[in-house]
């Protein structure tokens, strides 16, 4: 193919240079929003990390030894549903802590009202 010379009006050769500017200004604002867009991704990681990573609150780390201290201060027993009042825990969070506790805690039905379930210590 052989190279020959084109000429062209100013207007059009002002236009194209003109569109060239425009384009390598887009190019540098595009690689911008890029470093930025990947910072912020970085950025929001770090932060999730740091969400997902929290310790457990000391009262949530020992509720089994604090139940047991509660029942030995009510004289080794202790009605269920007062304890859970106590602890002011859910009762799905109690039964939780009853399951895991299960080694130390015994739970039975009163002699007096069979409804009612007595917490004692093994």
């Amino acid at each position: 193919m052989k190279a020959e010379l084109v000429s062209i009006p100013l207007y059009e050769y002002q236009r194209l240079v003109g569109g060239l500017n425009e384009i390598s200004k887009l190019r540098a604002e595009l690689e911008h929003l890029q470093e930025k867009f990947a910072r912020d991704i970085a950025e929001d990681r770090r932060r999730i990390a740091v969400l997902e990573h929290c310790e457990p609150e000391p009262r949530n780390r020992d509720r089994g030894e604090v139940l047991a201290a509660l029942i030995i201060k009510n004289c080794g027993h202790m009605p269920r549903q007062d304890a859970r009042k106590i602890m002011r825990l859910s009762e799905s969070q109690f039964s939780q802590l009853l399951t895991a506790s299960s080694d130390i805690i015994v739970i039975s039905p009163s002699r007096i009202d069979h409804r009612v379930k007595i917490l004692s210590l093994k």
